[in-house]
C-alpha cells in the first residue's frame, strides 16, 4: 500500500488542481488494486475473511476520504 500515500505526495506537488486531482485518481486506483489482493488472499485462506473485516473499514474510509479530496480538487 505504498503507492496510496506515494501518489497522494507526488499530487500535492503539482501546481494545478486537475493535476492533483489526477493523482488522487491514481491513488484512488491503487487503493482498489489493494483491496483486490486482500480478497484474493482471502480467497486462497492467506487472510481469514473474520480477520480482514477491521481492513476493509479502514480501505473503505480511505476511499472515501480520497473522493472528498477530489471533489475539492475539480476545477
Amino acid at each position: 500500500m505504498v503507492s496510496v500515500p506515494s501518489n497522494i505526495a507526488e499530487g500535492w506537488t503539482r501546481e494545478t488542481n486537475r493535476d492533483k486531482a489526477h493523482f488522487l485518481a491514481i491513488a484512488q486506483g491503487s487503493l482498489a488494486e489493494a483491496e483486490t489482493l486482500l480478497t484474493l488472499c482471502e480467497q486462497l485462506g492467506w487472510f481469514p475473511e473474520n480477520e480482514t473485516i477491521r481492513l476493509r473499514k479502514l480501505m473503505d474510509e480511505v476511499s472515501r476520504m480520497l473522493t472528498v479530496m477530489r471533489r475539492n480538487r475539480r476545477e
